[in-house]
């Protein structure tokens, strides 16, 4: 064993560029004896206790180390002068560097994905390495035979049942007679993994057959189309606590015409107090003194409804697909309750693979059912202090135009997005127009080892009441600071905000001493452990 190691570690040394290095010998450190009785043991079996413990010492005569002196590629000039001067740099890399055994290799990987991304399909190259123990050097030599530019071929797909050929074919890139392209590969698989309905998507071209046409395979396995979750759970703090139970019920392939029917309800009974807990409220309640409890104790249900519905390809229609957004919620708070609703049908065409349009009409209703005469919420406006309940209809358009690519971490292209708005107007309810837009460029950077992306984006909007029942909607206004904007600052805490004192047995903001609403205070007066923020 010890011998077979000594070969290794002079491998390891000689792949690296070292290729005199020789293990001169092993040294042995005991560093645990046996064990105490050991030597009285009988010598049989397999029971000696405490066997003693060694580390083995390998001592290597390194030697010196050897250099990659020149490089030389040949065959790769079908390729063109762009891919001609890349190679260059990559080889200008490998030059008078340590000679290490996977550099010639990964050379050689680099001329064959830049070929192969031209439409060299079938592209081959032979590594061959000379080295010169005698002035520590090593020749590298790279020879590339490109082969003929190559066109896609037939697609073939397989592995599917429930989902048809047709609806895999629409999302399919790779049109047969095209440029071969692994680009186009790499899409398509992106495509159908998109739908959520395959667990396995390869797509596989046929490079042994002989000849221009690459034949593609697509290798699909499909994942389970229906899922159910149930679950509870119970939670505990300062001054409330809650129990729960969530049923989500998700089928991705409805009537297998990749209908996505998602569904998420929670629900619950919360409780909160007002601090005095475990003291005033406590005691009243062991001597059922209930009046006494009721000022003390907030209980009440909640719960919340998602569910969504998309339809690709609705009516047949190409690209044309039903994106909407239903919600409700029950919310139970200490100084109010109220159900919140909202529906969002939203249709979205993408006539381009980098250009889609998304009409959306939303509806939204919010109304009281609990709600304590002197309201502390400073987030609400006197406009949203004075009603019991309130609607909002919009309509909006969302324009999206993306190159960027890769799709999920891009190195170039543009991303661009951007929205108008009308609330009210002739819907009931609020009314507003916003527009919105949010542009974002990538570049790619490389210099010798140095490789970056530079990512700039703009972003902006602007909101305007009008009409007699002009008002934006506290919740609708524009907030900075957080991931999604302004990393510098907590989340919504760029910009306008209001701070109070906090009450360290409920963390609510501190009442007046007669029992009156809490005052603001200047935010820079208060301690970050001793204040209550609200963004505005």
């Amino acid at each position: 064993t010890v011998a077979a190691d000594a070969w290794r570690v002079e491998l390891w040394y000689a792949h690296n560029g070292w290729f005199d290095a020789q293990v001169v010998g092993w040294e042995v450190v005991e560093t645990e004896p046996r064990g105490r009785f050991a030597e009285w043991w009988p010598r049989w079996g397999y029971s000696i206790p405490q066997a003693p413990v060694v580390d083995l010492v390998a001592h290597v005569e390194e030697g010196p180390r050897s250099t990659i002196r020149s490089v030389t590629v040949t065959g790769a000039e079908a390729a063109g002068p762009a891919m001609g001067r890349r190679l260059d740099r990559r080889a200008e890399e490998l030059r008078d560097a340590p000679y290490i055994n996977s550099a010639p290799y990964s050379l050689a990987f680099f001329v064959e994905s830049e070929l192969r991304d031209v439409g060299y399909a079938r592209v081959r190259t032979e590594v061959r390495m000379l080295a010169r123990p005698e002035d520590q050097a090593v020749d590298v030599f790279v020879t590339v035979e490109p082969g003929d530019i190559c066109v896609f071929g037939d697609v073939e797909i397989v592995g599917n049942v429930a989902v048809s050929k047709e609806d895999i074919q629409k999302r399919v890139t790779i049109k047969p007679g095209g440029r071969y392209d692994p680009a186009a590969m790499q899409e398509t698989q992106r495509n159908l993994f998109s739908l959520g309905v395959f667990a396995v998507v390869q797509v596989i071209p046929d490079l042994e057959t002989p000849g221009q046409q690459i034949a593609v395979r697509i290798e699909v396995t499909e994942a389970r189309f229906r899922e159910i979750k149930v679950g509870g759970g119970a939670a505990t703090a300062l001054t409330q606590g809650e129990v729960r139970g969530r049923v989500a019920i998700l089928h991705k392939n409805l009537f297998n015409r990749l209908i996505r029917v998602d569904v998420d309800a929670t629900a619950g009974q919360r409780v909160y107090t007002d601090g005095s807990l475990p003291t005033t409220a406590l005691q009243s309640l062991q001597d059922r003194d209930l009046g006494a409890a009721s000022g003390s104790i907030y209980a009440g249900p909640f719960a919340q409804v998602y569910a969504d519905l998309v339809w690709p390809d609705l009516f047949g229609i190409s690209g044309l697909s039903h994106t909407p957004e239903t919600r409700y919620e029950l919310s139970f708070q200490q100084l109010q309750t109220y159900h919140d609703v909202a529906l969002a049908p939203a249709f979205t065409w993408q006539p381009t693979r980098t250009l889609s349009f998304t009409p959306t009409y939303r509806w939204e209703f919010r109304a009281f059912t609990r709600r304590d005469e002197a309201l502390f919420s400073p987030t609400l406006d006197d406009v949203e202090q004075s009603l019991d309940s309130w609607a909002i209809q919009s309509v909006q358009l969302r324009v999206n135009y993306n190159t960027a690519r890769p799709l999920f971490q891009p190195t170039h292209g543009w991303s661009v997005q951007a929205s108008v708005l009308n609330a009210g107007g002739f819907l009931p309810g609020f009314t507003w127009a916003q527009g919105d837009v949010d542009v974002r460029k990538y570049q790619a950077l490389a210099a010798g080892d140095w490789r970056a992306v530079l990512a700039f984006r703009a972003a902006g909007g602007y909101q305007r009441a009008y009409g007699d029942q002009g008002h934006v909607p506290s919740w609708k206004r524009y907030k900075l600071g957080g991931s999604n904007d302004v990393r510098g600052y907590a989340e919504d805490n760029l910009g306008p905000r209001v701070c109070f004192q906090r009450d360290p047995k409920t963390g609510l903001p501190s009442k007046q001493a007669d029992g009156g609403a809490p005052l603001p205070q200047t935010c820079d007066s208060l301690q970050r452990q001793e204040r209550v923020v609200y963004p505005l």
